[in-house]
């Protein structure tokens, strides 16, 4: 229910744009721990940086300081791409209407912040803006490639825990990658620049994947890029590089190894499109970024659909990382090897790429799972205090799905090659059965 009438009614405009919208949904949350009382109404609408996510219209508080910022919202906007129009629901299309929606005794106060970049120094600001997400995606990258080895050597060490093994030591991911690099390259005699290109390919195509998804903060460095579909087409082009690689040499190891990932491509591919086609359906937009800020604003929403795509993902993740019961990674036996074939050509630097880029899939997948499905501590403000919880957040829920994952390894048989597609297949079914629900 509506506040009572106050003293007094404060109108705040925020708009998104220019890579703001983190920055808006900061003051919104600022807005709700001021708890401005019985007395004085808050207003605030925010027109996010996506015109396809809807403008909403907030009364601070309007149930209380308990509430979240979604149970504030007294308005919703979409925008009309025909008439290039934001269009209101409800009366209060205009400033007026708005202010009855609150009424006080005394004349409203309009507090017009636009969250805009202001303008200094000689360069543009749109230059401005792309040396900033040029940096964050340097940082972002940077970050996630240095944890990469850490993430595979700890489920490594917890997984011969589990068979009463000692384990290797923590930093043996780094051991392994700088005695790689050491190496000399050796190269068969009959490959192509394909063979070449393939792990540099498979390499890039994991970095630049990274720079996609939002890590620490509600926001990914070159969201503006693209969404869902540039990051699965993205992963995409990296395995195609790697299967066509493996087929280049025309050793028999290569080709039945690329022809066994490519048959569990073909159904997990589309599986992770409608895991995360799910999700984007209830934020209203395929931006990942978007779609956690909409998440962080909501809160966390136990919906049957939320619990489905998270169970169709995890199986992707599984199929998609090389884990049992899909596959080995710690097999060299012809019978049983689907990612490990195809590598079994590459040696030296060759092989730390594909090694090093395997370890970052896997750990910008869980980081996708924690966005989606655990978007708790995700810093909405660049203060040091809120990025340290960020950092600690992140690490403790990334280390969860990774015990998780272990339990699995280690309580499951590897499958046999033709049980695969039909574990896949249910991830694929819980995918649909996901979009579905979210229809209803």
């Amino acid at each position: 229910m509506p506040r009572k009438k106050a003293a007094w009614t404060v109108m705040v405009y925020l708009a998104g744009d220019n890579n703001l919208s983190t920055e808006c949904l900061f003051a919104l949350t600022e807005m709700k721990k001021a708890a401005p009382g019985d007395q004085i109404n808050v207003l605030a609408q925010f027109d996010p940086r996506d015109e396809y996510v809807p403008t909403h219209r907030y009364e601070i508080n309007r149930n209380g300081s308990g509430s979240t910022l979604f149970d504030d919202i007294i308005d919703t906007a979409k925008f009309d791409s025909k008439s290039r129009e934001v269009r209101f629901q409800n009366e209060s299309d205009n400033a007026v209407a708005l202010a009855r929606t609150a009424a006080a005794f005394n004349v409203p106060v309009v507090v017009s912040t636009s969250a805009s970049r202001v303008y200094s120094g000689p360069l543009l600001p749109a230059i401005q803006d792309a040396l900033l997400a040029a940096g964050a995606a340097l940082l972002q990258a940077g970050g996630l490639l240095a944890v990469a080895p850490l993430l595979k050597t700890v489920i490594k060490k917890m997984k011969a825990r589990f068979q009463n093994r000692q384990g290797p030591p923590l930093l043996q991911g780094y051991y392994d990658l700088a005695k790689l690099l050491r190496k000399e390259r050796v190269r068969s005699e009959v490959a192509s620049w394909v063979y070449v290109a393939g792990p540099r390919v498979y390499f890039a195509a994991a970095v630049a994947a990274t720079t996609l998804v939002p890590v620490l903060f509600p926001v990914a460095p070159l969201e503006a890029a693209g969404g869902i579909l540039l990051l699965v087409g993205t992963l995409a082009l990296g395995r195609f590089a790697l299967a066509t690689a493996a087929l280049d040499t025309g050793s028999p190891f290569g080709g039945m190894g690329a022809s066994r990932d490519m048959t569990i491509a073909a159904l997990a591919e589309p599986a992770l499109m409608l895991g995360l086609f799910a999700s984007a359906l209830a934020a209203g937009s395929m931006n990942l970024g978007e779609l956690v800020r909409t998440l962080v604003q909501q809160g966390i929403n136990r919906h049957p659909a939320d619990i489905l795509a998270f169970a169709g993902l995890f199986v992707i993740v599984i199929a998609e990382t090389g884990r049992i019961p899909v596959d080995n990674p710690a097999t060299h036996l012809e019978l049983t090897m689907i990612h490990e074939a195809m590598v079994l050509e590459y040696a030296g630097p060759d092989l730390a790429l594909v090694e090093w880029a395997s370890a970052v899939k896997e750990v910008l997948y869980l980081t996708l799972l924690v966005d989606l499905f655990m978007p708790v501590g995700i810093a909405i403000s660049a203060a040091p205090v809120a990025v340290l919880v960020a950092i600690v957040a992140w690490g403790a829920k990334v280390f969860v799905l990774a015990i998780t994952v272990t339990v699995v390894e280690s309580t499951n048989a590897k499958l046999r090659l033709f049980r695969v597609p039909e574990l896949v297949s249910i991830s694929l079914g819980l995918g649909f059965l996901a979009l579905a629900i979210r229809f209803l």
